[in-house]
């Protein structure tokens, strides 16, 4: 392990000759004493970028950026100091003395190496496949999709054969061991213990890390199989991690700096159509939705998202959940407005990069699109309507660390609403006090340093559209918290219809016949059965519940949260009827059921499409499988359509 001391990176510093740093990622022209060139850093048409030579230094006077070398290769690359000393050392020829490290640091470095090596090597035989005669249809199939050769050889596109075990065979014959060659993911073993090509007859993408290595493969097939995944990714390594890594982003990364935000898209074909019409500042996940890490990622490069993902019904939703992954992070997010049957490469093909650059250019910020989708999938039609959209808002605003910020998008909100920011205000001070209600329940059930040894401490993870993101009990039964996960706002919002008058009761159990079964979440099931129950005894089932000692703490912290939301609204709010009225009961209820339904059936899928890539990739994939879960993906579908007229 190399050890990086204060005397090494003053030699760095000194024998670096910072225009040889720079002049290779800026085009440089001598002006006086000084180096100028466009900034990598901003966008800008004419040259405020200056490099001293002799004080070794970079300065630009359009965006602010300055600093010495190492500075500039911390900036231009998103790596951290020691990174770029040690990338300088490498370039100058700098020797960087080895500090003595265990032998499973020793060994897991070496693994690394192998197979990053692996892959490499792998990368190579794809593009290879790709440029030889057989790869000729494969090339027709990607000129016809609009890719240029260009496009191709930037991004290293490959091809691996419909042979069983062709990259296996090269690899093991160019010298790597077999258990590199699986651990990498580009070959794996089947029930026989046989080895396979994983990626065989499909599209290569491969996947780098941000300073260019592969770490990974994305495989597209190239021909419609019923029985074989569209796209498959590479497995979880020692090197990849699809909820860390971001496909395009070695390419794009000295674009978002310079532009000043990235492009989220949901494909590897979008990257490429967008890099290709000009937008390299355009990144995807890998085959997951957005994560917290990846982020984590973008906010090294830019603190503004604009989300580009397919304008169908998955798109928005995976536009909503990517919002409240990116809040609060404190990243500003803005979405690209798309319709229906539109995606950003079908958009470019149609229209063009300079129609695509003002969809860019007049990107809704979140508050206006979620007001623009509510619009128009019906969502604002009634008054109630209005306060849980405002409510929703307010939420969502809350969650960004900013609180100076909190200010301005209330104002944005009330301007949409056509209402007065003091009720927003107002409003937000309400959910803050129901929020610190939450964190208080966190408090409760964090084990003390006195817990019973025997106790057993369980890590549980909370759904990320609730307002609670983790909770820690402490029990002697895993039995008795087998599921605490917060329940959805749907299924709160029926217990809350339920308890809030007779009418609604009867509406709930008897119009619409709501049993149990309807609820997904394992304390709403008994705390409905519960409701029942007290409507029989009493004519206030909520104070008897209160009353009731036999009511496990879950069950009193959701009645809590239940309570809070039957609260008496101001009369600034009477214009918006916020209580929950007779008449809107039968229109939110078929709202609600659907959406629980929906969260079913997406589980399934989920669990479902997993099952499948693993049996793709052991090559014992039933159709019977892929006809089960396009039969749920159609389930799906219906309920969204019926849930967004």
């Amino acid at each position: 392990m190399k050890r990086i001391t204060e005397e090494i990176v003053e030699k760095v510093k000194a024998e670096c000759d910072i225009v040889a740093v720079i002049s290779p990622r800026v085009q440089l022209k001598k002006r006086g004493k000084t180096f100028i060139g466009l900034c990598p850093f901003h966008t800008e048409k004419s040259p405020s970028f200056n490099v001293n030579q002799a004080e070794q230094f970079f300065k630009c006077f359009g965006c602010g950026k300055g600093g010495d070398a190492i500075k500039f290769i911390q900036e231009i690359d998103g790596i951290s100091f020691l990174d770029a000393v040690e990338q300088l050392a490498y370039q100058f020829s700098i020797p960087i003395p080895d500090v003595e490290v265990t032998s499973v640091e020793i060994e897991k470095r070496h693994q690394s190496e192998a197979l990053f090596n692996v892959l490499e090597a792998s990368k190579s035989l794809g593009v290879k496949n790709l440029q030889s005669d057989f790869g000729l249809p494969v090339r027709q199939y990607l000129s016809r999709r609009g890719l240029t050769e260009q496009t191709i050889n930037t991004f290293s596109l490959g091809l691996a054969t419909m042979e069983w075990s062709s990259f296996f065979k090269t690899l093991r014959q160019q010298g790597f061991s077999e258990h590199s060659i699986e651990q990498s993911g580009v070959c794996a073993r089947n029930d026989n213990r046989e080895y396979y090509d994983r990626f065989r007859g499909r599209l290569l993408f491969p996947i780098q890390n941000t300073l260019g290595k592969i770490i990974g493969f994305g495989g597209r097939l190239l021909e419609k199989q019923s029985t074989k995944a569209k796209y498959i990714n590479s497995p979880q390594s020692p090197l990849y991690d699809k909820s860390v890594v971001l496909y395009g982003v070695y390419q794009a990364r000295q674009s978002i700096r310079s532009k000043g935000n990235i492009i989220l898209c949901e494909g590897y074909m979008d990257v490429l159509s967008m890099h290709q019409h000009g937008f390299t500042n355009a990144v995807a996940s890998c085959g997951t939705a957005l994560t917290e890490e990846q982020v984590e990622v973008i906010a090294k490069y830019t603190k503004h998202i604009i989300i580009a993902y397919d304008g169908d019904s998955a798109g928005k939703n995976a536009t909503m959940k990517a919002i409240d992954i990116i809040l609060p992070k404190g990243l500003s997010v803005s979405v690209l407005a798309l319709t229906n049957k539109e995606d950003p490469d079908s958009f470019l093909k149609q229209y063009g990069a300079e129609e695509f650059e003002k969809k860019v250019t007049s990107a809704l910020g979140f508050v206006e699109f979620y007001h623009s989708f509510w619009t128009e999938t019906g969502k604002l039609s009634a008054p109630q309507d209005f306060a849980i959209a405002i409510r929703e808002l307010i939420t969502k605003t809350l969650s960004i660390p900013d609180i100076l910020s909190h200010h301005f998008f209330f104002i944005r909100i009330a301007q949409l609403f056509s209402i007065d920011v003091s009720l927003v205000e107002q409003e937000a001070i309400l959910v803050k006090e129901g929020q610190k209600e939450q964190e208080e329940f966190r408090k409760r059930y964090t084990p003390s340093s006195t817990a019973d040894v025997n106790a057993e401490t369980i890590n549980i993870p909370i759904e990320k559209n609730s307002s609670i993101t983790s909770a820690i009990v402490t029990t002697t039964s895993v039995e008795r918290v087998e599921e605490y996960i917060l329940p959805n706002s749907e299924e709160l919002n029926l217990l809350r219809i339920a308890l809030v008058s007779k009418k609604g009761f009867e509406t709930v159990f008897k119009t619409f016949r709501i049993t149990v079964d309807h609820f997904d979440h394992s304390i709403c099931k008994t705390l409905f059965t519960r409701i029942v129950e007290a409507h029989s005894h009493s004519d206030d089932p909520l104070t008897l519940l209160f009353e009731d000692e036999t009511l496990s703490d879950e069950e009193i912290y959701l009645l809590r949260i239940v309570k809070v939301s039957l609260r008496e609204p101001s009369s600034s709010w009477e214009k918006f009827d916020v209580t929950v009225l007779p008449e809107h009961f039968e229109k939110v209820i078929p709202d609600y059921l659907r959406t629980i339904q929906i969260r079913k059936v997406v589980r399934e899928l989920n669990e479902l499409e997993k099952q499948i890539q693993i049996n793709d990739e052991q090559g014992t994939l039933d159709v019977s499988l892929l006809e089960e879960f396009s039969k749920l993906d159609n389930q799906r579908r219906s309920i969204e359509e019926q849930r967004g007229k």
